[in-house]
Formats: structure tokens, sequence, C-alpha cells
């Protein structure tokens, strides 16, 4: 609670506004976009692309042609 007694957990600004840091790999509401992993919506990727594609553009930075995964899987 704060001195006037409100609590941050019920509607108070609490980190409203601030950086958390700077990453490359995702935003978050950044412009009214929302959630975004290097530059792509995370639900055109939830509804478009697989795991390992995901794992592989947060790993890589880029997605790579989706036929080319075509079979593989992780262990």
């Amino acid at each position: 609670m704060d001195r006037d007694g409100h609590s941050a957990a019920l509607g108070g600004e609490g980190l409203r506004g601030q950086s958390a840091g700077r990453t490359a790999l995702c935003t978050v509401g950044k412009s009214g976009t929302g959630l975004t992993y290097r530059g792509y919506d995370i639900t055109d990727l939830a509804h478009h692309a697989e795991f390992e594609e995901v794992a592989y553009l947060l790993l890589k930075g880029k997605l790579r042609p989706a036929p080319n995964w075509r079979g593989t899987k992780l262990p």
C-alpha cells in the first residue's frame, strides 16, 4: 500500500510506461501491436507456424521456409 492507502495491485500505476530492457527478441504493447517475436505478431505465429519454426526464429533471427521443417521434429 502507498501512503494514501491504495494498493498497487488494485489499480495503481505500477510499472506502466517503464521499460524493462531492450531486446531484439520481442516487444510487448509497442505502438498498439501487442506481443511480437522478432517483428512477427504472436497471433500469426501461433496460427501458422510450428514450434520448430518459432524456435528457429528466436535463435537465428529469421523464419526458415516451412518446407524445410517437414518431417523434422525435436527429440
